[in-house]
């Protein structure tokens, strides 16, 4: 039986962060990681959970892809979200918890509307609507409601299936 590997490129994975435009300064900066767990037990019974790169993954592999940013700017860079598209071939599972002063939306329509996933609807095959599933999210976007001060650092995250 043949087995599909894909590699997965971190440069493939593009994210989106803004700031407002009038900032004169405020710069964020962001680079990513793309992970998968081993579980695995040593010689004494201790189970040890480890993240390595995803260098290959194949189809059931869970990845998660976390996203760091910094404001490398003079200024705090206000209005600041980041947008980051699931990756094709592949299903959103979960997103970490975000940041303090930051929250996460979905979309399902591509990155054209975002919201909590509760709120959203997608068409069901009978021509009435069903809530939207984490199956059904095309872009995750984190939106941090305060200004991210100069030298600001942090990450958010998210695990998605390869199909």
């Amino acid at each position: 039986m043949k087995q599909l590997i894909w590699t997965v490129l971190i440069l493939a994975l593009p994210a989106l962060a803004a700031a407002d435009d009038s900032l004169d300064g405020g710069t964020i900066e962001l680079s990513s990681t793309a992970e998968i767990e081993t579980h695995e037990t040593l010689a004494d019974g201790t189970q040890v959970t480890r993240r390595l790169l995803a260098t290959k993954v194949i189809p059931g592999d869970e990845v998660i892809f976390t996203l760091q940013y910094r404001n490398y700017g003079q200024e705090p860079a206000e209005d600041v979200f980041i947008t980051n598209p699931i990756p094709k071939h592949m299903e959103f599972q979960s997103a970490d918890t975000p940041p303090a002063g930051a929250r996460v939306t979905y979309s399902i329509d591509n990155g054209r509307s975002f919201g909590e996933l509760a709120a959203l609807r997608v068409p069901a095959t009978n021509g009435s609507d069903r809530p939207a599933l984490a199956s059904d999210c095309t872009h995750i976007r984190w939106t941090f409601d305060e200004p991210l001060q100069p030298g600001a650092t942090g990450s958010v995250a998210y695990t998605a299936l390869l199909q």
